[in-house]
């Protein structure tokens, strides 16, 4: 065995398709076009709907992110005289989360949710819910995978094109994203846009010798998908800033340095682009600078993109590696195959140039072949096929290598490069399956026995989950024993066994979906039932029954949360602070510690697991005495 992807001696030819057929109607197609998109939005909508519209607001993020917006939506339809200098100063130009700028995201995430809520709500802000804010990116995702769909189908055909879009709608990362309003699952479906664009763009330049109606015929086509990369990419700049141009960059460059092929850039029209992407960034960098100072705004620039490369930021460090760690569980069930996958992706990768110099071979100067027309067109399917390869390995790799070397590291970060890895598995299913094909080797027993175990682990883990988060940390370093011992026999039950044939491939990757879909529809699903979950929900529900409608102060919780819940008005204070806090706010309430001492009334208690800081914590809701 050489630890790649072997011919299986046993099996007819007539099995492969019958095979293939199998996958169409369970799991990958191919459909007709109209069918696998339907296919594809149902799907999304099975595991993006769980626990969307009452999740609560989720620190830290996404509550500045919706907060944010609101305060632009507020800014332009509350009344003038209901208007808080303070709140709404910064229009629909400057983000705010109470008076503090937030300079480091540009504003399309915050004019997309803003837009979504008053849509939502008729234009009226004060009926807006956390979930309204939720909206772009739930779209964002479902464009993502679609897109994702169509790489595949141009790339390698209806049947992995499909399973690339099941396989990135189902991964936990994105099922978790498109469920908050935050602006990575725009920024994924810009990315994965612009990388289509660019894709049709590459594949369809017209060869420079000749001159036909169809090449002509491809031209105003590469000129269509031109338009939409640098649209994309100009969408990516103003959600997320470098990121979307800094993949597309890397992914030109690693394509003309690996296949040797420069001529082909032109046809992404790069002066018209560069002029769309600085028309669509420059008027508001320019608006923002003149507002807060060049010098500031330069100055939270370099800190957001050099600095957060430099020095680790927020505490959230991680060494080289930390990704590709973490990409089978983030990924899974698509990382079944995902390294065998790449490793035979770049090998088959090394053989595509010399199939396209046997194509072009194959003719003489006269147009006649030199080879048979079946091979013929079998060398062109692998020269195209080889030609994806290239396109997703340049996707991935560099900007994989350029997120590793970040010093400042969170699991989202590498969602961009998230598509290019579901069509690369669903390429390497593909190829087991529809070619009878199976993969061996010992690093292959080792990767699918952990990718089997973590299929087994997660249900567990879901079926423990509220254990986990009740009442008392005994209780919750008990309950971690009982997961560990679930499985153990829940591994033990699927069976660590490595497929022998095609079909137990299949079967496999079929479970692992299956599985998937419980887990984001039944776990996402019971998170907002988790009381004990949800601290800021609890201080809610106090000053709902207190009908505390006044200022509110909070010693020791900071969440952001918590200013979601209170319109921003919540005011941070210290102990020193918190003690002549009460007597100066007639009306108020103050969330204190409950080891603090009482200062007033207590009018409730909220307490449970802040997993913000990863530990119980316990706060009484306070109230000056008439």
């Amino acid at each position: 065995m050489d630890g790649g992807i072997s011919h299986l001696d046993a099996g007819t030819p007539a099995r492969g398709p019958r095979v293939l057929d199998r996958l169409a109607g369970l799991l990958t197609g191919p459909h007709p076009t109209g069918r696998a998109a339907g296919l594809l939005v149902g799907l999304c909508l099975l595991v993006f709907l769980p626990g969307f519209f009452n999740l609560p607001p989720v620190d830290r993020d996404e509550s500045r992110f919706a907060q944010a917006s609101r305060q632009m939506l507020e800014s332009v339809a509350l009344p003038e005289a209901q208007r808080d200098p303070v709140l709404h100063g910064g229009g629909l130009v400057l983000p705010r989360v109470q008076g503090r700028d937030r300079l480091t995201k540009p504003p399309l995430i915050y004019w997309l949710q803003a837009g979504a809520a008053a849509v939502l709500t008729g234009g009226e802000p004060l009926r807006d819910a956390i979930w309204m804010y939720r909206v772009p990116s739930l779209l964002a995702g479902i464009i993502a995978v679609l897109a994702t769909w169509r790489l595949g189908v141009s790339m390698f055909g209806s049947a992995a094109g499909f399973l690339a879009g099941v396989l990135i709608a189902v991964c936990p990362v994105v099922v978790w994203e498109a469920h908050q309003a935050r602006a990575d699952m725009v920024l994924l479906a810009c990315t994965t846009v612009a990388m289509l664009g660019l894709w049709k763009v590459y594949s369809g330049t017209p060869p420079l010798r000749g001159g036909s109606s169809a090449e002509t015929h491809r031209s105003r086509s590469g000129l269509w998908w031109a338009l939409v990369f640098w649209l994309a990419l100009s969408a990516g700049a103003m959600t997320k800033g470098p990121i979307t141009p800094m993949v597309a960059l890397l992914t030109v460059l690693a394509v003309c340095i690996g296949r040797r092929e420069w001529r082909w850039v032109p046809a992404l029209r790069p002066v018209p682009g560069m002029l769309i992407l600085a028309a669509t960034v420059g008027p508001w960098v320019w608006a923002v600078a003149s507002r807060v100072g060049w010098e500031h705004y330069w100055s939270a620039i370099y800190d957001e993109t050099i600095g957060r490369s430099l020095a680790t930021k927020e505490g959230h460090w991680g060494p080289p590696g930390y990704h590709t760690v973490l990409m089978p569980v983030l990924f899974w069930p698509g990382s079944m195959l995902t390294g065998l996958s790449l490793v035979t992706a770049w090998k088959r990768v090394r053989q595509s140039r010399a199939l396209q110099s046997r194509v072009l071979q194959s003719r003489d100067r006269e147009g006649a072949t030199t080879v048979g027309p079946d091979e013929s067109h079998s060398l062109t399917l692998g020269a195209r096929s080889g030609t994806g390869l290239v396109f997703l390995l340049a996707w991935l790799v560099p900007s994989w290598i350029a997120f590793e070397l970040v010093t400042t590291k969170l699991p989202h970060y590498t969602l961009p490069l998230y598509p290019a890895l579901a069509l690369v598995s669903a390429w390497g299913l593909r190829e087991v399956v529809l070619a009878r094909l199976t993969p061996s080797g010992a690093a292959v027993i080792v990767g699918v026995r952990a990718w089997a175990g973590l299929t087994a682990i997660l249900p567990a883990a879901l079926v423990l989950l509220p254990l986990l988060l009740y009442q008392h940390p005994v209780r919750f370093h008990v309950a971690w024993v009982v997961v560990l011992l679930a499985a153990v026999f829940g591994a033990a039950a699927l069976g660590l066994r490595v497929p022998r044939h095609p079909d137990g491939w299949l079967r496999l990757q079929r479970r692992g979906v299956a599985v998937a879909l419980a887990v984001a529809v039944l776990g996402v699903g019971l998170l907002p039932y988790l009381p004990n979950l949800w601290i800021t929900r609890q201080i809610g529900a106090v000053l709902r029954r207190a009908q505390a409608d006044g200022p509110v102060a909070s010693l020791g919780y900071r969440e952001d949360s918590l200013v979601f819940l209170t319109r921003g008005r919540v005011e941070w204070v210290s102990p020193e602070q918190a003690i002549g806090w009460l007597p100066r706010h007639p009306g108020g309430v103050i969330v204190v510690p409950d080891n603090f001492g009482l200062l007033a009334d207590r009018v409730g208690v909220a307490q449970g697991f802040n997993y913000s800081r990863g530990r119980f914590e316990r706060y009484e809701i306070q109230r000056a005495t008439p």
